[in-house]
């Protein structure tokens, strides 16, 4: 069955990935899906793709809604598709279906039908060169060509053919409505109704006698039909078996399509929102086998969000990993960005993994089968001994189902207990890591981590060196220099072991 976000048939997943709170991502697609409520986005995004194949599908696509004319009309057909499936949805609630109602389904294919040829010409005018726009095209073009179309087509066709055949007066009488066929000896009267009603009020143009049928009520409608129907019992034989021939009249993957589609312009407008800040978005390069990143000027996609209505500016930040490296080990200051970069690390992963434009002006990437994270648990929440079992739990989980497709995502952990326990905790599980040949990241004040082992790359939060209490918020790939920052510190404030000295000195 064809899908536009799909190569191969899914089974989405209607519920968060357990990693969404740890990265935010739980907020960027909230503000993300909730720009379309009457659709439910969030099984799509909440479904990680696991090949190659499928992952490029969507990028492709976005890579087509460059081209504006395309977009529109992709577009168009979603939003007038979405409401005619609204509408049919409607009618299947019914349980007798009146001839007013069978006059709307008559309408509503109407609208199907020369919404699927508009789709159709379009297509054939447009440049697009991803595989699913092109089975897309196929599909209509087949669908047009079938049996099905084609006699629906033709039958409405007969349908309105006939109706136009119906001929009816309408007479008023003390407050009665009479509907009758016409004879020939009868006069129609409507000229002179309206030369009679332009004479009585102030109306430059006549009222047309026919446009006020649009007043009369629902009910009134339904019963001057059902006198009709009597009087053209043939006519509306047909319309009753149309009804019951084409009453399921969409294919069922244009049934899924406004929700699909919607998936792609739900996420390029909240890139137009995020653009506005002066950042770019990128079309990434996406493997599940090759483990090599290399990212240019990206950023926290949900701290940027935060800043869409404000004066503060993006930090951007670069990295790569290449050949046997696997593993980053992020140490520096505090407040110096650690976290925001493990959290962007997680995203670019999810958003590759997703298919969808990620944030930075160029990005390699590679796509996990499943992030796992561990951010530091408050301490006023919870007593350090404690704290350290739920850690090494949650290590547990983590090593006992990680494969090798795997992003291992750790924020501060090992602080509730001595730094010499910190290091063999830390080993223990770094080695875990290069067993199984995982991605991670791994943020923490143990330097000696970042010496361990060679899938290990060293990165850092960096200071302004005039003024090392002021953060850059930028890491960059460095050896670890914790001491040097403390040192740096320690000197400007007059703390360093020779000032503390001569105090000492010139107090005795």
């Amino acid at each position: 069955m064809y899908s536009i976000i799909f190569k191969n048939e899914y089974k989405l997943n209607n519920n968060e990935c357990p990693f969404f709170k740890d990265l935010n991502l739980n907020v960027i697609i909230d503000a993300i899906t909730r720009q379309v409520k009457e659709e439910d986005l969030k099984p799509i995004f909440y479904t990680l793709l696991n090949s190659d194949d499928d992952i490029n599908y969507r990028l492709d696509v976005f890579k087509d809604l460059r081209n504006e004319d395309l977009r529109v009309a992709l577009a168009s057909f979603a939003n007038k598709m979405s409401h005619i499936i609204k509408e049919h949805r409607k009618m299947t609630s019914i349980e007798k279906a009146n001839y007013a109602d069978k006059a709307i389904l008559l309408d509503l294919i109407d609208d199907y039908i020369d919404i699927v040829n508009k789709l159709n010409n379009d297509l054939k005018n447009l440049a697009y060169d991803s595989l699913a726009v092109k089975e897309l095209h196929k599909y209509i073009s087949d669908l047009i060509d079938g049996n099905f179309f084609k006699n629906m087509k033709a039958d409405l066709k007969n349908i309105y053919e006939n109706v136009g055949k119906i001929d009816f007066n309408l007479f008023l009488n003390e407050g009665f409505i009479y509907v009758l066929k016409p004879s020939f000896t009868e006069t129609d009267f409507s000229l002179e109704i309206n030369d009679l009603l332009k004479s009585l009020i102030d109306e430059e143009e006549p009222i047309n006698i026919k446009k006020q049928n649009k007043s009369l009520s629902i009910g009134i409608k339904k019963s001057m039909l059902k006198i009709i129907s009597d009087m053209y019992p043939d006519t509306f034989k047909i319309i009753d078996s149309f009804f019951n021939n084409y009453f399921d009249f969409i294919d069922e993957p244009l049934m899924n399509f406004p929700r699909e589609f919607f998936f792609y312009t739900t996420y390029l407008n909240f890139m137009d929102r995020i653009k506005n800040l002066g950042l770019n978005f990128c079309i990434p390069m996406v493997s599940t086998t090759n483990k090599e990143y290399e990212v240019n000027d990206c950023y926290d996609i949900a701290l940027a969000y935060s800043f869409l209505y404000t004066d503060r500016q993006m930090v951007l930040n670069s990295f790569y990993l290449r050949d046997e490296e696997r593993t980053i080990v992020i140490s520096g200051p505090n407040q110096g960005g650690k976290t925001t970069f493990a959290r962007m690390f997680g995203q670019l992963n999810y958003l590759a993994t997703i298919g969808v434009p990620v944030p930075g002006t160029k990005a390699k990437l590679f796509a996990p089968d499943m992030i796992y994270t561990h951010f530091e648990v408050e301490e006023n929440v919870i007593k350090a001994s404690g704290k350290l079992n739920l850690e090494l739990e949650r290590l547990y989980e983590i090593t006992t189902n990680m494969t090798s497709r795997s992003v291992i995502i750790l924020n501060e952990i090992f602080s509730s207990t001595s730094i010499a326990d910190g290091i063999v905790l830390g080993k223990k599980f770094l080695d875990a890591l290069l067993k199984v040949d995982a991605i991670c990241v791994f943020v923490t004040f143990l330097d000696e981590l970042s010496k361990y082992n060679k899938t290990i790359v060293s990165m850092v939060s960096t200071v302004i060196p005039s003024s090392p209490e002021l953060r850059t918020l930028k890491i960059i790939r460095e050896e670890s220099n914790g001491l040097a920052y403390a040192m740096a510190i320690a000197k400007k404030y007059s703390l360093d072991y020779l000032d503390i000295k001569r105090r000492i000195s010139h107090e005795d």
